[in-house]
């Protein structure tokens, strides 16, 4: 099920997959259906039966059959579902997020779908917390679709961020609409990854333009409000289906290091761990606590240095006992407000052996210890467990505006805030590599462009010995713009892997970035993809192919171990082929209709490394289903739903901020149905417009979207064209495929 991304019209669409007929669909939701306009399972909404009664536990049992009981639903295709505000469906003022727990089609119990192809059923990264920030605002500027959130790299989710009233501790939506996508797609994704930590997060350095410090100070400041703030908090939290709470206090934005605030701190995180843990055990799951904290030696050092007066002596220790992960943020540590200090990395793993004077040490953070190196170094000194420790990478880069070009800009005066794109001085990740006007995937405005088209770099390929003195210890590659005199300071795919297995060689819990609409879209330069890969060196990652009734593949990775390694396969616990060296093994004499559990363990003399995967052999009922390509359908059969019927596009929505967005719609005139077409105008359903040459339909009201993209638009078919995933087709027409006809 799906709830489409940027859809006004409160509703999802069910896709039921490998089926292809039934009389009946019975489905348990959080909301109450209702019949709405559309198509439902190859025939027309109103001509389908809803029967809809109410549990005992809120949820809504329906019945869906057709009316003319002689017919059956078409399987094969979707079913649009109306009604989603309604019920536990509305989970806060406007916000709604719809979800269906069960499926049964005549009568038999169906579970719900798990691409698990390419081993994405198994936690990308065994061991450790791989966790980006999902950011409710980048749907609009950034034009995020929250369904492209890398759950195959990453195995955590932190939703930021859900407000809350200072005063009562009530919480609530800082956004309405974007709330109810980014929400309705991580709970579902929450159903579909069994791996998946997804945390609610509150607070950040600003909740639409104000600072959280003083407010989590009002709010700490009452029991009650605290124990209010807890049980809302954890409700949602439940209602959605996630799993933890995370807190941003980022209390240094609006006070000195002479009063950090450790003894409400940890007051407040209690109130929650005991909220949580009186979840857990009434549910029967695990609950995890998260805080996001400051990556500087001398403000972890002030929660309990005694000249403090709101220290607390081992509020680390206790702090450290409560939580399950501590995201340290490790960025941010130079940037455009620095001016008149030296120019230096935003986000340095540790500082070169260099004697820098008292003055620069002081400024670029060495004295305090501002790095990655200095903050784990420092929280595990003062009694939190490494393992809880998550080191952060930044998905963005800072600019500096410098007096001299010497080595780059770099230690030279800062000026100014340099160029930026959302605002001076800062602009993301997949910008700086792509600087094209374009916020999908590179820059949301044209303004950093000029300046990112001069660049000259210095990494571990360009200008070394520069690099080699400075930025190889920081693990922190920089650039600089002749044309704008900017000094740029970033992380690449060589500097987080870097970072990636410090953070494994200190055995630490893993890493986490902020924010995941930052990335690289190409696969090659993401980031989060070459974090993930450095956690998949070390798995094997056991995979099935070529099920049969009574056979099958495994294989899987070869881990990066010291020495020769040797593996071992059980069968249901049994062990079935041992000291073997190949990456693969055929299984025979299975049982068909059978589930099996496979494990492989990889030796050496000195370590070992293990993974395991279960399978179902075909059965009589379905042995022409190819379990390889089965359980990748949700997304093939998603595709032309995922912005179909989005009746108020993104591109009507003139935001020029992306965090404080006014969600005004532009409306042009309407273009009527001639001639070619037009970026800026409006269209209704019947308008034709061209585009090279091919006349496209509309099939309802569109603005921005250019018809050869599909979508709103329809084109006439041409029989023998190429065939195309997201284009629907009728019986009868002949579609082109690899050379081959069908």
């Amino acid at each position: 099920f799906k709830a489409p991304f940027k859809d006004y019209n409160n509703k999802i669409v069910l896709s039921i997959n490998n089926v292809p007929s039934a009389k009946v669909v019975e489905f348990t939701s959080n909301f109450k259906p209702k019949t709405g306009w559309g198509s439902c399972f190859g025939t027309r909404a109103d001509l389908v039966n809803f029967e809809t009664t109410q549990l005992s536990n809120g949820e809504y049992l329906t019945k869906l059959s057709l009316k003319d009981s002689e017919g059956s639903l078409d399987l094969t295709q979707t079913c649009d579902i109306m009604g989603t505000d309604s019920g536990n469906a509305l989970v806060l003022p406007g916000v709604v997020v719809p979800i269906v727990s069960s499926v049964k089609v005549d009568g038999k119990d169906l579970e719900i779908e798990r691409p698990c192809a390419d081993n994405v059923c198994e936690d990308p990264t065994p061991g450790y917390t791989n966790a980006a920030y999902y950011a409710q605002w980048a749907v609009w500027g950034r034009k995020y679709n929250p369904y492209d959130f890398k759950y195959d790299k990453l195995n955590t989710i932190i939703y930021a961020f859900i407000g809350f009233d200072k005063n009562t501790g009530n919480i609530k939506t800082l956004d309405a609409s974007a709330d109810s996508w980014g929400l309705s797609a991580a709970a579902r994704a929450a159903k579909k990854y069994p791996y998946l930590k997804s945390f609610l997060s509150f607070g950040g350095w600003t909740n639409n333009g104000v600072t959280t410090a003083p407010m989590f100070e009002q709010l700490a400041s009452n029991q009650q409000s605290m124990e209010n703030f807890a049980k809302q908090s954890v409700e949602l939290m439940r209602k959605l289906g996630f799993n933890g709470i995370d807190i941003d206090w980022e209390w240094w934005s609006d006070y000195g290091d002479d009063v950090a605030p450790a003894k409400k701190m940890l007051a407040f995180f209690k109130v929650l761990r005991a909220e949580l843990d009186k979840a857990s055990k009434a549910d029967g799951k695990k609950y995890y606590l998260a805080i996001a904290v400051n990556g500087a030696r001398s403000r972890i050092e002030a929660m309990e240095n005694s000249n403090n007066p709101n220290s607390v002596a081992d509020f680390w220790k206790q702090t450290g006992e409560l939580m399950d992960e501590i995201n340290i943020m490790n960025y941010d540590y130079q940037g455009g407000w620095g001016t008149g200090a030296p120019a230096w990395f935003q986000a340095s793993a540790a500082f070169p052996n260099i004697n820098f004077s008292p003055e620069v040490a002081n400024s670029i953070g060495k004295t305090g210890g501002w790095s990655v190196q200095g903050s784990v170094d420092a929280y595990i000194k003062a009694g939190v467990p490494a393992k809880k420790l998550i080191v952060g990478l930044p998905l963005y880069a800072r600019s500096m505006t410098v007096a001299s070009d010497t080595d780059g800009g770099l230690l030279q005066t800062i000026t100014a805030p340099g160029f930026g794109d959302y605002e001076a001085g800062v602009f993301d990740y997949k910008c700086l590599i792509n600087p094209v006007n374009d916020p999908v995937n590179g820059c949301g405005t044209a303004k950093p462009i000029s300046g990112l088209s001069d660049l000259v770099y210095y990494d571990i390929s360009s200008n070394v010995d520069i690099f080699n003195k400075y930025g190889k210890v920081a693990m922190q590659p920089w650039a600089y713009s002749p044309s704008t005199k900017t000094f740029v300071t970033f992380d690449d795919v060589w500097s987080v892997s870097e970072k990636t297995k410090y953070a494994k060689s200190k055995n630490l819990g893993g890493t986490m970035f902020w924010q995941a609409d930052g990335d690289s879209t190409d696969t090659n330069k993401s980031l989060i993809n070459a974090v993930a890969k450095v956690y998949a060196s070390d798995t094997i990652n056991v995979s099935v192919s070529d099920v049969t009734e009574n056979s099958a593949s495994i294989s899987w990775n070869k881990p990066e171990l010291d020495g020769s390694i040797k593996y071992r396969v059980l069968l249901n616990g049994e062990t079935i082929a041992e000291n073997i060296t190949s990456q693969s093994y055929v299984l025979t004499n299975l049982d068909k209709g059978t589930r099996y559990t496979i494990e492989v363990i990889a030796s050496t003399s000195n370590a070992s490394r293990e993974d395991s995967i279960t399978f179902e052999t075909i059965g009589a009922d379905d042995q022409n289903n190819d379990q390889n390509n089965d359980q990748n359908n949700d997304q093939n059969n998603d595709q032309n739903n995922d912005q179909n019927n989005d009746q108020n596009n993104d591109q009507n929505n003139d935001q020029n901020n992306d965090q404080n967005n006014d969600q005004n719609n532009d409306q042009n005139n309407n273009a009527g149905s001639t001639g070619n077409w037009n970026a800026e105008a409006v269209y209704n359903k019947g308008d034709k417009v061209i585009v090279n040459g091919v006349t496209y339909e509309a099939q309802w009201w569109t603005q921005g979207n250019n018809p050869a993209d599909g979508g709103a638009w329809k084109k006439p078919f041409v029989s023998g064209e190429a065939w195309s995933q997201g284009q629907a087709y009728t019986g009868g027409q002949v579609v082109t495929y690899q050379g081959a006809k069908y």
